[in-house]
């Protein structure tokens, strides 16, 4: 649970927020490139994303685990990582 923030590198470059509720919810946004768009999905108990997609149409999908805090992410062909902390 909480708010997180970090960044995504590789192909695209830029920063994320994900915000998890009690429930395993994820939404946040995503700016990159300078674009934006929202994140939503959800984190299953073990932690891992589960179906975690940019709602706007920039193709996004993300990877990883929020235990670790650490994943990768795919869009149309291009890869790339992303890792977070949680905010105070």
């Amino acid at each position: 649970m909480g708010t997180y923030s970090g960044k995504i590198d590789g192909f695209s470059l830029g920063q994320m927020t994900i915000k998890v509720s009690k429930s395993g919810y994820v939404s946040g946004n995503i700016n990159y490139d300078g674009n934006s768009d929202i994140l939503s999905g959800a984190v299953l108990d073990a932690g891992a994303l589960q179906s975690v997609t940019t709602v706007n149409g920039s193709g996004f999908t993300f990877y990883g685990s929020m235990k670790e805090l650490k994943g990768n992410w795919k869009r149309n062909g291009q890869t790339g990582n992303w890792s977070v902390a949680k905010e105070n």
